[in-house]
């Protein structure tokens, strides 16, 4: 087992200045039996180029070319291709430690888990990244897939193992509607499957603070509810397609109280308008009723039934939910 292939998935879209330094990092790896999927997601700079010449060099790589489609269509081509046991996802324009790899390999059979992560630093250029690195002993601790969230500070899909056999068996990929938050959602679904996973208390991932990474999107208050929305629907239609166990439906009902938290907040934030917060919040799917669920679903499910019909109503009731443990 501890000899099985990776698949470490590179989406890759215009990042010429920064594709060379993070191959470099993959195929230095110590754990050297791994295949590396560069996935060119319609990159219009020599982005192509330079992940081609790179699969000259190593036989490990190989590279997808398609139409620009978003990163949730890239990293799905990569794990369609991947043939490993299991799969990283590294972000183009960032760094990993060279004993990455080895390091969450080996935490999955020590621990007998099926995932592992590690943590992160963030940095701007690659002067920083040599300053502040530190040699750090890898302490790995089990957790709960409820502490991934609060220990990296967020939901991010890279620097974590994944298990392909569940990928595939339970039909997981990103949702390629989802142009923003697509790890919440895939995170959020695959830990559905999994108990506790293995971190490895060190920073060995290192995310690249760019001018693309902090969009004046983000800041734009409509955008993002648009984006909670989005999520809120993708929710929704993992509901209705799969038939989950009593477990599952809570995490997801959970996940979805999760996005209407934050698109309340978004509108609280933005200051925006009662009247103006619900038009915004619109077109979503309903959670379909189940009478053995908990209180919680069944009220979420009436404040998704009178959605549009009565808005005070709605609002009362996504309220009580949110005030429910």
């Amino acid at each position: 087992m501890k000899d099985e292939l990776v698949s470490i998935i590179v989406p890759v879209y215009n990042t010429e200045n920064y594709i060379d330094i993070c191959v470099k990092s993959i195929v230095n790896q110590t754990y050297s039996n791994i295949e590396i999927i560069l996935v060119d997601d319609g990159s219009t700079d020599a982005s192509a180029k330079l992940c081609d010449d790179w699969s000259i060099k190593d036989k490990r790589i190989t590279v997808l070319h398609q139409k620009n489609s978003g990163v949730s269509a890239a990293r799905n081509s990569g794990i369609e291709y991947a043939s490993g046991k299991w799969i990283m996802f590294v972000d183009a324009d960032d760094i990993i430690d060279h004993e990455l790899m080895d390091d969450l390999v080996k935490t999955v059979i020590e621990m007998g888990v099926k995932t592992s992560l590690c943590g992160y630093r963030r940095f701007i250029d690659e002067e920083q990244l040599h300053f502040d690195l530190k040699i750090e002993k890898s302490n790995k601790l089990l957790i709960s897939t409820d502490q991934i969230k609060n220990i990296r500070q967020g939901y991010f899909g890279w620097g974590i193992l994944f298990d392909k056999e569940i990928l595939d068996t339970n039909h997981l990929r990103f949702d390629p509607e989802l142009k923003n938050l697509e790890d919440v959602y895939f995170l959020s679904i695959y830990s559905m499957f999994i108990e506790n996973v293995g971190y490895i208390k060190k920073q060995s991932y290192y995310y690249r603070i760019t001018a693309g990474s902090i969009t004046s999107k983000c800041v734009d208050a409509k955008w993002q509810i648009n984006s909670w929305n989005k999520l809120l629907t993708s929710f929704g239609e993992y509901l209705l397609d799969n038939h989950l166990n009593a477990r599952q439906y809570q995490n997801v009902l959970a996940m979805r109280r999760h996005c209407i938290n934050n698109l309340w907040a978004e509108c609280l934030n933005a200051n925006l308008g009662y009247k103006e917060s619900i038009k915004l919040m619109k077109n979503f799917k309903r959670v379909p009723f189940q009478t053995s669920k908990r209180l919680s679903g069944m009220i979420l499910y009436l404040a998704e039934f009178v959605h549009g019909r009565i808005p005070v109503l709605e609002f009362l009731l996504y309220s009580l939910v949110l005030r429910r443990k």
